[in-house]
């Protein structure tokens, strides 16, 4: 059964603990961490991962390879970011790095398209069943003969999304006819349905307590309009957050719980957007500088 990765636990409680504008500590404290984003962005040939602090005043450029470059994935067992990359030279890969951009060691094992859970153990993937429908898949890097099945046969079953502590999956399945949300337990086995709602659900994302989730909600229909949920995973209690006409996508929590990001389309332009949960301000990240997409949050220590 995986357990969640201690440092990477300890970090973030001194991380919640810490005062607001404190920049004292001593030689012996753990670091203060700050959350940072990472995204993908188009300003020219293809895509790059570029890293940004809270509020895109001091952003960096990760990524000038040649091709593409996305799905970022935080790694925090491991203090790496996994990402997407294909050329025509090399063709389609997965590969990593740290947090300042240089590259490390990952093997995918010959898989495609896989999400790390936060150990760095566990991966997810999903494979074709049919025209419509697709498994998922979950194994340990270094078990590959010992993969599980999730989801339902004949259904999509799709976008996984590992819990903080890397023991539970939310995944989006069609099963009932609509896209609805699930959690699969690797503590038990058990599949259990969070959504009946008859909508679309999309995207995920989890909060740091692994006790609650967000969700996109929309109606559907020729011009899609998603809204975020709360999802709390013991009551079941669903809460609207976002009343807005932006179409929020690829939502991400921040490590500390308190922001989240999403890729916002208004109007021709797509960029990243950041709401403080605590005070519901909302900010932009990039200014119409080509697609931006696909946020990922990181943590650095305060400088």
């Amino acid at each position: 059964m995986p357990r969640p990765n201690a440092l990477f636990s300890v970090i973030l409680l001194i991380y919640a603990c810490q005062p607001p504008g404190s920049d004292t500590q001593s030689s012996n404290e753990e670091p203060v961490l700050e959350d940072h984003l990472v995204y993908l962005s188009s300003r020219g040939q293809g895509f790059n991962l570029y890293r940004s602090d809270l509020y895109g005043t001091k952003e960096i450029q990760l990524t000038d390879a040649f091709g593409w470059e996305w799905m970022p994935q935080f790694v925090p067992g491991k203090d790496m970011l996994v990402y997407n990359a294909q050329d025509t030279v090399q063709g389609y890969r997965q590969e990593a790095m740290d947090m300042a951009g240089n590259p490390v060691g990952f093997d995918a094992q010959s898989l495609e398209g896989i999400y790390v859970s936060p150990g760095g153990d566990w991966v997810a993937w999903t494979h074709a069943d049919g025209e419509d429908g697709s498994f998922l898949h979950i194994t340990r890097l270094s078990h590959l003969s010992d993969s599980l099945t999730v989801g339902f046969e004949g259904a999509y079953n799709g976008r996984p999304k590992w819990s903080p502590q890397s023991d539970q999956l939310l995944f989006l399945s069609d099963e009932s006819g609509s896209n609805e949300l699930y959690l699969y337990s690797l503590v038990d086995s058990s599949t259990t349905r969070l959504t009946n709602n008859g909508l679309r659900e999309k995207y995920t994302a989890w909060f740091p307590d692994g006790q609650r989730v967000l969700t996109t909600i929309s109606e559907g229909g020729e011009i899609e309009v998603n809204e975020v949920f709360q999802i709390d995973l013991d009551t079941k209690d669903v809460t609207q957050l976002t009343h807005n006409h932006i179409h929020e996508q690829e939502i991400a929590l921040s490590v500390s719980g308190r922001y989240l990001a999403y890729h916002g389309t208004i109007g021709e332009a797509d960029d990243i957007f950041v709401i403080d949960l605590a005070t519901d301000s909302t900010w932009a990240i990039t200014n119409n500088q080509g697609y931006n997409g696909e946020p990922c949050w990181i943590a650095l220590p305060r400088k």
